[in-house]
């Protein structure tokens, strides 16, 4: 055991000033030029700004996919209310009307047939897209 301490403190450890060790520093130093600096930080830069290009379109992209969707859900709504409107009167105009000056109207006015309804509900997920759309757009600030 002795013999491996005396070997290790044997080996001479390289001065600063060794010539050796200086061309092994510039040898270690040679690939850092000027050039290869302005090649790195050029392709730092544009991978950066290629990144920020990036999440600008995907950002308008959404927008426009979430308008569209809120444009879809307006009309969606509309229509539905629409047929609504329309099944309502359509009642009116059929069973209701020719009751009107009858006395006796609560008994003598048909029943109404069954009705689709399942075509006329809103879906409150698309309104709630719609109004939450709109009042972030009107929202102040």
């Amino acid at each position: 055991m002795s013999q491996a301490a005396v070997a290790v403190s044997a080996t001479p450890t390289p001065a600063a000033s060794d010539p050796a060790a200086a061309a092994d520093l510039v040898v270690a130093l040679k690939p850092f030029t000027p050039d290869a600096f302005a090649n790195g930080t050029a392709t730092l830069i544009g991978a950066l700004l290629g990144a920020l290009l990036a999440y600008a379109f995907q950002r308008r992209m959404q927008a426009r996919v979430e308008e569209r969707n809120a444009l879809t859900s307006g009309h969606h709504l509309m229509f539905s209310l629409l047929q609504q409107i329309n099944t309502i009167v359509l009642i009116q105009r059929d069973y209701v009307y020719e009751h009107l000056n009858n006395p006796g109207r609560f008994i003598s006015i048909p029943a109404t047939p069954q009705f689709d309804v399942e075509k006329n509900l809103l879906k409150v997920e698309l309104l709630s897209n719609l109004v939450f759309k709109v009042l972030i757009k009107r929202r102040p600030g």
